[in-house]
């Protein structure tokens, strides 16, 4: 997907992206779009999430489910985007290990759906 694919885009809240057979996303997509309060990114091809991805300081929900996630994009939010969080979905990825550490120090998360089969530790 193109970084400037959303540039004038200011206004959108809610951005589906599900069923895109998308592969990567540019880690400059929802640069401009600081209104977004929910993504959905399931049902895609992607293997890893960019830093910063998701910026706005309104951000609710994220849907990563069904996709090839090898990790926790703990990165991926920027630590105001992190706070305002309430779900996240990461269900039915490749995600082999989750280390507490990952998800206390960064996320408030209210909702995280089922990660198994992976171990907590």
């Amino acid at each position: 997907m193109a970084s400037d694919t959303f540039r004038n885009s200011r206004r959108i809240q809610v951005l589906n992206l599900a069923h895109n057979d998308l592969t990567e996303i540019s880690y400059d997509t929802f640069r401009n779009m600081g209104d977004l309060r929910i993504v959905d990114l399931s049902f895609n091809y992607l293997r890893s999430i960019p830093d910063n991805l998701f910026i706005g300081d309104d951000m609710e929900k994220i849907d990563m489910s069904h996709n090839q996630l090898t990790k926790i994009p703990v990165s991926s939010l920027t630590n105001v985007a992190a706070l305002t969080l309430c779900e996240l979905d990461l269900s039915h990825n490749n995600i082999g290990t989750i280390h507490s550490m990952d998800l206390s120090n960064k996320f408030r998360v209210s909702s995280f759906y089922e990660f198994s089969p992976c171990a907590i530790s």
